[in-house]
């Protein structure tokens, strides 16, 4: 119940060993529930309405697991899997009401923008990063892949100034 490596030689061993998938998968399941409980639950009481959000909670073994371990019956929301993308943009919208500060959000008709990548190796340290850049009409909107923050701190990618071998 505490680390992905063990858990998956676990499963594995216990598959060669004859032991039935569905009891397996069971423990498995378990074993994320009591991971849960024992790290993020650890000292707190657990108390109702529990709401079960994220993508875990689309999996019907591990909801029955927690539900069996706490005695509780969780609620799983309609939204569930972007239940903390939709928190952090009401926490976003809250910070800039009534203020001068804007945000960087494009909007949502960004679905239907057509959106390019590309990719480059910063050689100029040790680290060899392989940097990515997203971009739409030329502009690039986001970068990530570096180490050492030469990209992503220095604001590089907003205001779209890629070194000369990165502009290939």
């Amino acid at each position: 119940g505490r680390c992905a490596v063990f858990a998956e030689s676990d499963f594995v061993h216990a598959l060669q060993v004859g032991l039935p998938m569905e009891d397996v998968l069971a423990g498995l399941c378990d074993s994320l529930v009591r991971n849960y409980l024992n790290n993020v639950g650890k000292g707190k009481d657990i108390l109702e309405p529990v709401v079960f959000q994220g993508g875990v909670s689309e999996n019907i073994g591990v909801v029955e697991a927690f539900r069996r371990k706490i005695g509780l019956e969780p609620i799983i929301p309609e939204h569930n899997k972007i239940m903390g993308a939709i928190g952090a943009a009401m926490l976003a919208k809250r910070q800039t009401e009534g203020t001068e500060r804007k945000t960087t959000f494009y909007g949502f008709e960004l679905t239907d923008v057509e959106f390019a990548s590309r990719s480059f190796r910063c050689d100029d340290c040790a680290n060899l990063c392989q940097i990515i850049c997203a971009t739409r009409e030329g502009n690039i909107l986001a970068v990530w892949g570096d180490k050492c923050g030469k990209y992503t701190e220095n604001h590089l990618m907003a205001e779209g100034k890629l070194g000369a071998a990165q502009q290939k």
